[in-house]
């Protein structure tokens, strides 16, 4: 649920912002004073979405191409309660512009404070009891990172709630020339080997994070139709199979290692967004994940496409036997994590839920 609306009020003496909509029902409202720095919160993947961006100095003059794309004047005030807390915090020489957040059932409202051009922090504000609670846990992981020597990721700035609002402060890692490349690289792989030796844990496989999602799974199968679950209990059982009984070397799982939730500066990369992070999963996850939602995200690639590119992905870390067996685990702890929160209603989660098991299929039957 897009909460913007029960954030701010419209209010003719209030700020000028610049409302923006999309085609997937998502909302930006970006202020025009200090926009430029205001837009770093637009994060595009569609080539569309990257183009308006590069072009919105051009757009916002004329009402003819605001009109006709979907952007809007509005005067707007926070509501007293976020006010408050937003004073408390940052006083009150800053900037602020708003992200609604992408539509699901774990919908939370991105607030981006500034001060000029230095993006000082990113408060995630919802009204679910149930997202209070993923608040509560990114702030352990963030804690858990620090105390691990994890240097690159936020810190926590503050966790409280305010009436019905429940709120999550976390410093910026981002700066304004930040990039967000969308293909894996060496600064990704350094980023990744630098978290797996800080935070591996060696344990009874039985014990771990990853064996505990394996279960969860089996649980929501009944959420799918008969002929679907086939597959997935197949994989469940060889993956188990490989573990089961032994010790092994997992490590902090990032949970959405994508370049939306990611900066590169100066050729060192920084992460945020950990609400779906884990303690103990295998150590290549992250990786193909990142390969997984930048092949759905921003390729629009089917099935055979994305496993195409799969076998032809070149890394340092995996041969062809090990990649198999890496995706397979990747490809159940996503199909759970969509299963578990994903609504009825929602077709798009469906749709890629239903991709993504085709991708299990294909790659099961790889030798």
């Amino acid at each position: 649920m897009n909460i913007i609306n029960q954030i701010v009020k419209d209010d003719q003496q209030g700020e000028l912002y610049f409302d923006i909509y999309n085609a997937k029902g998502k909302e930006w409202l970006i202020p025009r004073q200090g926009y430029k720095t205001g837009l770093s919160i637009y994060q595009p993947t569609a080539f569309k979405g990257r183009i308006f961006k590069k072009l919105f100095v051009v757009i916002v003059r004329s009402n003819f191409l605001m009109k006709i794309l979907n952007v809007r004047s509005r005067s707007i005030r926070y509501v007293p309660g976020i006010a408050c807390v937003l004073k408390e915090y940052f006083g009150s020489d800053y900037q602020t512009s708003l992200f609604g957040g992408t539509p699901c059932v774990h919908q939370k409202t991105v607030i981006q404070v500034y001060r000029k051009k230095r993006i000082l922090a990113y408060c995630k504000i919802a009204v679910s009891e149930e997202i209070g609670k993923i608040f509560d846990l990114e702030c352990e992981n963030l804690s858990y990172l620090r105390r691990k020597g994890i240097e690159n990721v936020p810190e926590v700035l503050f966790r409280e709630n305010t009436g019905d609002f429940k709120l999550f402060c976390q410093s910026s890692v981002k700066g304004i020339g930040s990039q967000s490349p969308t293909k894996l690289t060496e600064v990704h792989y350094v980023f990744l080997e630098d978290l797996y030796n800080k935070t591996a844990i060696f344990e009874q496989f039985e014990k771990t994070d990853y064996a505990s999602m394996l279960a969860s799974l089996e649980r929501n199968l009944i959420k799918l139709p008969m002929k679907d679950r086939d597959i997935i209990v197949k994989a469940i059982d060889e993956v188990r199979a490989h573990y089961a009984g032994k010790c092994v070397n997992f490590c902090f799982y990032h949970g959405d290692f994508t370049p939306w939730n990611m900066a590169v500066e100066n050729g060192r990369l920084k992460a945020f967004d950990f609400e779906y992070a884990k303690k103990s999963y295998p150590k290549y996850l992250d990786m193909i994940h990142f390969f997984m939602q930048t092949e759905i995200f921003v390729k629009h690639n089917n099935e055979d496409r994305i496993c195409d590119d799969f076998r032809k992905l070149q890394t340092k870390f995996l041969n062809e036997k090990e990649k198999r067996h890496y995706m397979m685990c990747y490809l159940l702890e996503i199909i759970n994590l969509y299963l578990s929160r994903t609504d009825e209603e929602d077709q798009d989660e469906q749709k890629n839920t239903s991709l993504r098991k085709g991708v299990l299929e294909r790659i099961s039957r790889w030798n």
